[in-house]
């Protein structure tokens, strides 16, 4: 799916009523709990949205000709500060599972990828205040060559590497479409100023369990 040799395939730029929307929200104002996934990310079903937030997200798509008729909707919220990055990692619809801290994630290869993977990840950039740092990357490395895909060891870490890196230095109100349920990807250590950013994924309507 990527263009050229770049591994992000396209980008755009989100409007500006739409950001100051997104900017509202408590965790650009509260510490979040970064161990409850459910205080981190948010799902809705584009048939109900239930708030303001999802509202602009569908208004957002829509501008963006992206058709979601056939999934739920997955968003987040990142805020940077400096000293923080996050790590090498691969996304994928963590309802499937129940959580096990020892899962390395070896069943991903025999699971449905329609299941666990989204076909799009799409990045928007909302606010960069003297940024130093933060850029985003992504490896051409993929969680399909890995045999514990979820298990980030420094052998991991270094395969991930190894295999060659993309980085991209955001601007304001940038937008980016990259597989982020195939490549591993991250963001590199912030040194100065703040980063405020969200992702939207797409899963199934319907989900299975796996035991983990």
């Amino acid at each position: 799916m990527s263009r050229g040799d770049s591994l992000i395939i396209s980008k755009s730029k989100i409007k500006p009523e739409y950001r100051e929307v997104f900017l509202t929200v408590n965790h650009f104002h509260e510490e979040p709990n970064y161990w409850d996934l459910s205080s981190l990310t948010n799902w809705f079903d584009p048939s109900n949205p239930t708030n303001q937030i999802d509202e602009t997200v569908l208004k957002f798509l829509d501008d963006e000709g992206y058709d979601y008729s056939k999934n739920q909707i997955e968003y987040w919220f990142q805020h940077m500060h400096p000293g923080r990055e996050l790590a090498p990692h691969c996304d994928y619809n963590h309802k499937i599972r129940e959580f096990n801290p020892d899962d390395g994630g070896e069943w991903i290869h025999q699971a449905n990828k329609d299941e666990v993977m989204s076909p799009i990840t799409i990045a928007i950039f909302l606010e960069l205040t003297d940024l130093e740092g933060g850029e985003f990357a992504i490896s051409r490395h993929t969680w399909f060559d890995e045999p514990r895909p979820l298990w980030l060891d420094d052998d991991t870490r270094a395969r991930i590497h190894d295999a060659g890196k993309e980085l991209y230095k955001p601007a304001d109100d940038d937008v980016i479409y990259f597989e982020g349920s195939k490549y591993y990807h991250w963001i590199e250590p912030l040194t100065k100023g703040e980063r405020k950013s969200m992702n939207v994924n797409f899963w199934p309507r319907d989900y299975f369990i796996i035991n983990t």
